[in-house]
């Protein structure tokens, strides 16, 4: 018991959010053994804010691998030594599930079947390569409707993250967005914040790949 003004644990009931005095977050402190150099060493909020500390001041960057067959799991490598980024960690989760692996093989064919290559990396889901074009194509599980408007605005983010990291590799690349599964009545107006966005939307219903809004019908698997 480091705040003084308890007496029981019992007293924290509905007080999960509660003022603590400097004297009590002091002791809380010296228990966890952040005292000395170890308190004068960690990162204030100040420090995070400014990105002085955030790992994401240098977002890590992969080489793109040829894609010949989509790996099982998340065909991750780690690209600092054995161990995972904490940056890339988040992308592992999301590659595992079945409904984006299905989505990512059927993309894979229909880029082969008309004449394309592909290509990925710890970030990038797919980087479809034709003789004049490139398409960078973010995929994304749908699994409930009622998140759709967040996985649009998730995807996006992706979208415009790696077409500014990977300049150099992306070229100018056209981006995509693929759900897992169609859109519901309610959230097919994300298509036109796409459209109005100039990224492609596509959407797999079962073993087909729709194309959702105007710009994917333009792609090289939908002619």
């Amino acid at each position: 018991m480091y705040e003084s003004r308890f007496q029981t644990r019992d007293a924290f009931q509905g007080k999960s959010i509660r003022y603590i005095d400097d004297l009590d977050f002091h002791r809380i402190l010296d228990a966890a053994g952040l005292t000395g150099i170890a308190f004068a060493q960690a990162p204030t909020v100040d420090d995070v804010i400014a990105g002085r500390a955030s790992p994401l001041l240098r977002p890590p960057t992969d080489a793109f691998r040829r894609l010949d067959v989509v790996p099982e799991g998340t065909g991750y490598r780690p690209s600092q030594g054995s161990v995972p980024d904490v940056c890339e960690a988040a992308a592992l989760q999301e590659r595992a599930r079945g409904d984006h692996q299905d989505t990512v093989r059927l993309l894979k064919r229909a880029v082969d079947e008309n004449g394309g290559s592909c290509l990925y990396n710890n970030n990038v889901d797919l980087l479809a390569n034709f003789e004049r074009q490139q398409f960078l194509i973010e995929v994304k599980s749908l699994n409930d409707p009622s998140s759709t408007v967040d996985r649009m605005r998730y995807g996006m983010g992706q979208l415009f993250d790696y077409s500014v990291r990977y300049q150099a590799e992306l070229k100018g690349a056209r981006p995509v967005l693929a759900f897992g599964s169609g859109l519901r009545n309610g959230v097919a107006w994300v298509s036109e914040i796409l459209q109005g966005n100039g990224i492609a939307l596509i959407a797999r219903e079962h073993d087909t790949l729709i194309p959702v809004n105007e710009l994917a019908k333009e792609l090289p698997v939908f002619r």
